[in-house]
């Protein structure tokens, strides 16, 4: 008895899929956050807010690249360098400041993304190292400066 582990159906002509886990090419991507939790470092002594961005365009659209942000860790240059990560995200999705990471679901940005080499036995990986605001959300560029109230001018 083979306890139904035979397949119906041939796989000789299907095309195999192609890996998922090649990295993307060094570029700029839209994207939308899918998911963001923060997890105990390896070691348990700080914390790690891990970012999803599913890809939108303009190419490799549904890969997701992930950020791991250390935003409690014992060696502070670490730790300046996480949060200082992590409030230029909120910034890129328009949440300065914002500190409930389950509002940033679904929220729009760019994504600077660049090709980590294989190292330590490691695969080749992305890395994203910069978050910008989305293009389309103000297709004319920058808002116009707000002028000062009058009494201050």
């Amino acid at each position: 008895d083979n306890n139904g582990l035979v397949l119906d159906f041939a796989t000789d002509a299907v095309e195999p899929a192609a890996s998922d886990y090649e990295p993307l090419p060094d570029g700029t991507y839209q994207a939308a956050i899918s998911k963001a939790e923060v997890r105990d470092t390896r070691d348990g002594s700080g914390k790690r807010l891990v970012v999803h961005c599913k890809v939108l365009g303009p190419t490799h659209v549904g890969r997701v690249v992930i950020a791991g942000l250390n935003v409690v860790n014992k060696n502070p240059k670490a730790q300046e360098i996480a949060r200082r990560q992590l409030a230029q995200l909120l910034r890129a999705v328009d949440a300065p400041g914002e500190r409930d990471m389950a509002t940033l679901i679904e929220r729009e940005l760019e994504i600077v993304v660049v090709v980590k080499p294989e190292q330590n036995g490691y695969p080749a990986s992305n890395d994203i190292k910069r978050f910008l605001p989305c293009k389309a959300v103000s297709p004319t560029g920058p808002a116009p400066a707000k002028k000062a109230p009058s009494f201050m001018r």
